[in-house]
């Protein structure tokens, strides 16, 4: 097991992070694996296109998404693998990495991730949002942390109707909320 994350243990434990000057803007992009990987690739294009001069970081939870972030997105400031999510190594990153902007992609809700983000002032979105019928009544079940959890989100761009229902009856403001389609389907990236 150890050689499978043997690469990624260091980035997860807080060391081998980027360190990003200060000055600069930072974007950070969460995809989990590949197949979210692959569906940022179009948001990545547009915030390179619109910000050239912010520094647009790729963070991975799977070896098979780490890969397709360095191959697909070669031009980003930086790759690495998503920490652990203890607020001491989270605190660790933030210093590193300081985002202006936080995008998570699809449904990977990480508690110090997004409350040390806001806490640093940027701003945190979440696109191609979902969360399964069995997640979401977890997250009814137990409103005060969800409600904490998902007020640290400034905009949620979901896939669907069907999830926007859900994320409602889990307490989220419906202002906060977008339906803007699945990018896995919607956009075709250009490659």
């Amino acid at each position: 097991v150890l050689g499978k994350y043997r690469e990624s243990l260091p980035s997860r434990l807080g060391f081998k992070i980027p360190q990003l000057d200060s000055k600069t803007q930072v974007i950070w992009i969460h995809a989990v694996s590949m197949g979210e990987t692959r569906a940022v690739i179009p948001l990545f294009r547009l915030l390179k296109q619109k910000y050239p001069h912010a520094a647009i970081v790729i963070s991975s939870t799977t070896e098979t998404g780490h890969a397709e972030a360095k191959r697909s997105m070669p031009e980003a400031a930086a790759h690495f693998f998503l920490p652990l999510d203890f607020s001491w190594i989270v605190r660790k990153v933030m210093k590193a990495i300081h985002p202006n902007i936080l995008i998570l992609c699809e449904s990977d809700f990480w508690y110090n991730l997004l409350s040390l983000a806001k806490a640093q002032g940027a701003s945190v979105f979440l696109v191609n949002g979902k969360v399964s019928e069995r997640s979401a009544q977890r997250f009814q079940q137990f409103q005060f942390f969800s409600k904490r959890l998902f007020s640290y989100f400034d905009h949620l761009c979901l896939q669907s109707d069907r999830f926007q229902e859900r994320f409602i009856k889990m307490g989220i403001d419906p202002i906060k909320i977008t339906v803007t389609g699945n990018l896995k389907f919607d956009v075709t990236p250009k490659t």
